[in-house]
Order: C-alpha cells, then structure tokens, then sequence
C-alpha cells in the first residue's frame, strides 16, 4: 500500500478551535484504555509472530492517539482515514515519514488498495455510522481491503440489556466513576432505538433542562470544572451516534467477518466497550 502522508490543513476550522484541549480531558471509556491497547498489541504480535520478517500494513479508522501510540513493529506503517480534517489537525499526534501518516477520506470509500491491509483498527468508529446499512458498509469495505489473514480490530460501544431511563442516570450522577462515564451511559439511555440513534444536541438539552450546578458538582465528586464543561460541545450538533445490542452487532459482523472474538475490558462499564478482533 502506498504511504498516504498528505498533511490536513494546517488552519483549524472555528467549530474544531480547543478540542485539543478537551480531547486531553476524555479517558475511557471515551477513549481507550492501556487494557484496550493491550488487546491491540496482543493482536499485533499475533501477526508478527505467524509474518516474521514481513512489513505490517495498517489502517486505523479515525485519527485515535492511543492507536497511533501502540507498540507497532519496525518497518510498519499506520494510516489514518477520517473525513475530517479539523478532527485530524485536533489530534492526530503527527505524520512520521515511512511510519505513520493521516489523509482525509470516506471510510466508506476509503483511499486504499483492495486486498492491501493487515490490520485494521477502529475505536467506536461503529457508533458514528448509521445503523445497520452503515455498519454493513464499512464491514463489507474493510472484508475488500483486508489481505487475506487480515484482521480487523474495533472497539465498539453496546448498551446494557436492559434500556436505562435517563432520569435514573441523571439521579445518579455524582456516584459515576467519571464524567466521560456518566456521558456515554447518558447518550446510550437516551436512545429510542438503534436505527434512530442518539442527537447530540439532544443530550445537551436534556442535560440543560435538569439544571445542574457544575460547580457543586465539581467540588462533590473531585472531577474537573473542565471536564464536565465537555458536555458543552453537543450544544447545536447535528451529529448522531448509534448503539445497536451486543447480540444485533456480533450477528451483523459476522455476515462478513465469521470469526469473531470478544475481549471486555475492566475498566467501570467495560462491558459497555468491548473489543471485537475478526477475521473474514
């Protein structure tokens, strides 16, 4: 595969301005944990050990820093694909000539060779896409772009069996772990069903209505002013996230991947984050 290295814009658009900042605030299960990235290196090795000598080639979908920070192996290369390039200027760690590079693109159309990728790797990549039509897509994408041997690596967000009334998550608010805990429970309650997702503007003015004293807050659990203010970006977002049953998910997949393994990590709603590794 050639190493797609072209540079996003080196201005960052007005709605992206300070999300390097806030996205220096997120921790798992936002982002991945050193135990998701675990599961990742475990994966890594795996191919290294049965290509011993041979050059990994990766995709990652998204611009994750956990990722791109993995113990990757001399000689690979890492491409990051994400169709927007104030979230690639935001926090993409940087292009590395012959390492690592960024390019801005459809993942459902993504900028590679068929039959040209090891690896690919996504963290809640799924939630972002439409559900299933989206799902299927991406999955009958990556199946084409995937050597054989391939695996692909995605963590993905399941709600729990039994739907949450959001009026029992807000109820419980100062007893999360964290904030970015409490959010995705949130997001995840406030779904009426999969196909129709989660508005994030909604979330935010639901969390608005209740009326919450930040500053009480902040000083109850610990947790900083800056993190809960982190709520503040679903505000006018007509982005939507999805988040289809562990059971609906693993039957769609393996459509197209037949071979599919479940590693749930310890963290507080790990259960909620699992990475699934499959093969075609």
């Amino acid at each position: 595969m050639p190493e797609l290295t072209r540079k996003p814009d080196t201005a960052l658009p007005e709605a992206w301005r300070g999300f390097e900042d806030m996205y220096a605030s997120f921790g798992p299960p936002l982002t991945p944990s050193e135990e998701d990235r675990g599961f990742l290196e475990s994966a890594i090795a795996d191919w290294v050990a049965v290509h011993p000598g041979e050059r990994l080639r990766a995709l990652l979908l998204g611009a994750t820093p956990g990722v791109a920070a993995a113990a990757w192996p001399a000689g690979s290369f890492l491409t990051a694909v994400d169709r927007s390039r104030g979230i690639l200027r935001a926090v993409w760690p940087g292009n590395i000539r012959a390492v690592r590079g960024a390019v801005e693109g459809d993942w459902l159309w993504l900028p590679v060779r068929d039959a040209s990728l090891d690896l690919a790797v996504g963290d809640g990549s799924l939630s972002a896409l439409p559900y299933p039509d989206g799902y299927r897509k991406l999955a009958s994408t990556l199946r084409e772009k995937l050597k054989p041997g391939g695996a692909l690596l995605l963590r993905a967000y399941v709600p729990p069996p039994a739907p949450e009334d959001p009026g029992d998550v807000m109820a419980e608010l100062p007893r999360h772990t964290t904030f970015h805990e409490f959010k995705l429970r949130l997001l995840m309650a406030l779904q009426r069903g999969p196909q129709e997702g989660t508005h994030l503007d909604e979330v935010y003015r639901y969390w608005s209505d209740w009326g919450i004293d930040r500053a009480a807050l902040a000083a109850e659990t610990e947790w900083r002013r800056d993190e809960i203010d982190t709520i503040d970006r679903y505000r006018g977002l007509k982005a939507v996230y999805t988040f289809p049953p562990r059971g609906e998910l693993l039957a769609l997949l393996e459509e197209y991947f037949p071979e599919v393994r479940v590693r749930v990590p310890s963290y507080p709603m790990g259960e909620r984050c699992p990475t699934l590794v499959m093969r075609p």
